[in-house]
Formats: C-alpha cells, sequence, structure tokens
C-alpha cells in the first residue's frame, strides 16, 4: 500500500506476482492523503483502514483467500493503515509487513492508532530513513535497519533529496529480498548503542524481507 500507484506500488506488485504464485491487491488511497495537509493524512487511516477491513473480510468470506495466507504490506503512512487493519477485521492478520513507517505524529499516538506488533501474528518492519521520516524504535517481532551506521542509504548521498531517497528504499530493498536467492542477513542486537560498540552478544540472526 502506498500513496499513488506508481513508486513504490506498481513495479513491487510486479515483482511479487513475478516471484511467487499469489494475488495482489494493491490499494490507491491518494485521493485521501493529498500533499499539503499531512494532519488530514494521519486522520483519515482510520478511514482507510476500515474499508480495507471489509473487503477483506468479504473476501475471506467467500473463500476468496485463507487467513494463513493473508500478507499486508505498507510503506509509509500505508504502514500503519495495515496496523490499524486489527482494530477492524474479523480474524487477527497473519503478517504485517511495514516499510519505513513515518514517524510524524505517529510516535504520539495511541499504539492502536499505529502500527505495532500486537497487529498481527507475526510483523516485520524495515527502517530506512530512522532519523527523519521514519520510526526510530522498533515496533514490530522483527525491525531491520540497512545500513545503520550510515547517515544515508546508498544511492541516497543527495542532502536535497536524501530523506526522500532513503524512504523510499525499503520498498526496494524489500523487492530486493523477495528476488534475492540467498537473503539479506541482519543480526539481532539489543539497540544502535549496542551496535555502535560492536556488542551485540550472542550471534543470532534472521532474513530481512
Amino acid at each position: 500500500m502506498g500513496t499513488k500507484d506508481t513508486s513504490p506500488n506498481n513495479w513491487l506488485r510486479q515483482i511479487l506476482v513475478y516471484s511467487k504464485e499469489i494475488n495482489v491487491v494493491s490499494l490507491d488511497y491518494a485521493e485521501l492523503v493529498k500533499e499539503g495537509c499531512y494532519g488530514l493524512a494521519v486522520y483519515n487511516v482510520h478511514t482507510i483502514s476500515s474499508c480495507l477491513a471489509k473487503l477483506i473480510d468479504k473476501l475471506l468470506e467467500v473463500d476468496w483467500m485463507t487467513p494463513d495466507k493473508l500478507h499486508v504490506i505498507g510503506h509509509g503512512l500505508g504502514a500503519h493503515v495495515a496496523g490499524q487493519l486489527s482494530n477492524y477485521v474479523n480474524q487477527k492478520l497473519k503478517h504485517i509487513t511495514g516499510l519505513d513507517p513515518l514517524s510524524a505524529e505517529f510516535h504520539k499516538l495511541h499504539k492502536r492508532a499505529k502500527l505495532d506488533k500486537d497487529d498481527a501474528e507475526f510483523v516485520d518492519v524495515i527502517h530506512t530513513d530512522p532519523f527523519e521520516r521514519g520510526m526510530l524504535l522498533p515496533v514490530g517481532h522483527a525491525d531491520f535497519y540497512p545500513n545503520p551506521a550510515m547517515a544515508y542509504q546508498t544511492g541516497c548521498e543527495s542532502p536535497i533529496t536524501r530523506s526522500l531517497c532513503n524512504h523510499e528504499r525499503a520498498s526496494q530493498l524489500y523487492a530486493q529480498s523477495v528476488l534475492s536467492s540467498i537473503g539479506f542477513w541482519g543480526k539481532k542486537c539489543e539497540n544502535m548503542i549496542k551496535y555502535a560498540e560492536k556488542d551485540c552478544g550472542q550471534h543470532i540472526y534472521a532474513v530481512m524481507g
């Protein structure tokens, strides 16, 4: 889910369909989150989530899909749309992936109003712009921070477009992880300070994406 049917939705949808035998429903809610009024966009998240929940409940009701096969992916604001789905669907979601969930306004809201690990049986999150647009603190069962020691993601060196580039990199990395035969491996660490001090303790690894 994103705010328009271009980047990241269109090509990410194509990659998902190409890589697996699955059905993909892509949600474009641009009319409800127009630029220039971010507060209204945040307010409309619950409307988007409740409408999407009705669609999901109907698809489950007619056996178009089964709950264990449902995977909701949301980028930026869409990550919180995915999170708020848990407030409206009749069954608990199986899997939510949050791609650089937005921080502005959401950091001060109750957890029911934003993506949280209680929103699905498994919630994984990719943080690519944790110091500006995205959320810094972990919110899922597994939170991945690609290139955490860098101020910008690879290819996002320009100070003019750096934040937006970092933010959009989450969906690009997710798409690459879907196509990768070896996967993107991350090492578990208690926090950023521990990571900087190279004091992550036990060697526990997980695959991103």
